[in-house]
C-alpha cells in the first residue's frame, strides 16, 4: 500500500511540474511573440508617421500650384491636341498617385491598428498565462506541503510502532 501511495503522490508531482514547465514555455513564447508585435508595431507607426508628413508636403504643393481648375485651366491652355494629350495624361497619373498613396496610408493606418490590437490580446493572453502558471506553483508548494506533513506524521507512526516491537514486554 505503501509503494502504491508513493507511485500515485510522484505521478501527481510529476504531473504538477510538468503542468508548469508547459505554463513556463508557453509565457516564453508569447513573451517573444510580443516583443515581434512591438518591433512590427514601430515598424508600422515610423511607416505612418513617414507617409502622412509625404502626403502634407503633396497637399502643400498641391495648394500652392492650385488644384482642380487650375489643372483643368492647364490641360486646355497646352496648345496643340498632342500637348493637351501629354498634359491630360500627366494630370491622370498625377492623380492615380495620389489616389494610390492615400490608399497605402489607410492600409498602413489599418496595420497599425490592427497590431495595437493584436499586442493588447497577446498583453492580456500573457497575463493569463502568468495567473495560471502562478496558480500551478502555489498547488504544487501546498501539495509538496502537505505530503511532507503527512510523511512526518507517518514516520512518527513507524517509530513509534517500531519502538513497541522492539521493547521487551515483562
Amino acid at each position: 500500500a505503501s509503494d502504491v501511495y508513493k507511485r500515485q503522490l510522484q505521478t501527481q508531482l510529476n504531473s504538477l511540474m510538468t503542468k508548469i514547465s508547459d505554463l513556463e514555455n508557453d509565457l516564453i513564447e508569447t513573451g517573444e511573440e510580443i516583443s515581434q508585435t512591438e518591433e512590427d508595431l514601430k515598424t508600422a507607426q515610423e511607416e505612418q508617421e513617414q507617409q502622412y508628413a509625404a502626403m502634407k508636403l503633396r497637399i502643400k504643393y498641391m495648394y500652392e500650384e492650385g488644384t482642380g481648375t487650375a489643372t483643368v485651366e492647364k490641360v486646355l491652355t497646352s496648345g496643340d491636341i498632342s500637348s493637351v494629350l501629354t498634359q491630360a495624361e500627366y494630370s491622370q497619373q498625377v492623380h492615380s498617385y495620389d489616389r494610390d498613396k492615400l490608399e497605402e496610408y489607410v492600409a498602413t493606418v489599418q496595420k497599425v491598428e490592427d497590431l495595437k490590437t493584436t499586442l493588447e490580446t497577446k498583453m492580456a493572453d500573457l497575463q493569463e498565462t502568468q495567473t495560471e502558471h502562478d496558480a500551478q506553483k502555489d498547488e504544487l508548494n501546498t501539495t509538496i506541503t502537505e505530503k511532507s506533513s503527512e510523511i512526518a506524521n507517518l514516520d512518527v507512526k513507524i517509530a513509534v510502532s517500531y519502538t513497541h516491537l522492539t521493547l521487551p514486554t515483562n
